[in-house]
């Protein structure tokens, strides 16, 4: 079984800082200041996948390196995080017909509307 740590904001920012690339990307996509946001930062082949999970709220979101992106890597890195969280139904909010979309979709999230160019989806 994969060891799972989840991680606040500011730990998941000094981890990547060492990457300026991945550090600018994980700031745009991710507020690190929210106190309330739990981080899941795994590695496969050296690049970070980061999953977080805003329990309050219910809502999930997730981020692979770009060179990690097209290998089906996703769905099994959500799967695992997804198996580390008890509350549902969960949330995720994704660009309409993206990547993240299709991964969700695959992990049992269903699509319950749109909020403007964004896709509303939940796991029950």
């Amino acid at each position: 079984m994969t060891q799972i740590e989840w991680l606040t904001g500011e730990a998941l920012g000094l981890a990547v800082r060492g990457d300026p690339e991945v550090a600018r990307e994980v700031a745009t996509y991710f507020d690190l200041r929210n106190p309330g946001a739990r981080h899941i930062l795994m590695h496969e082949r050296g690049l970070p996948q980061i999953f977080v999970h805003f329990p309050g709220l219910r809502q999930i979101g997730l981020w692979m390196h770009p060179d990690l992106r097209g290998y089906g890597l996703s769905r099994a890195f959500c799967s695992t995080c997804l198996g580390q969280i008890t509350d549902r139904p969960l949330f995720a909010m994704v660009d309409a017909g993206g990547a993240s979309a299709t991964t969700l979709a695959a992990c049992g999230f269903r699509r319950m509307g749109r909020s403007g160019p964004r896709e509303v989806l939940t796991l029950t």
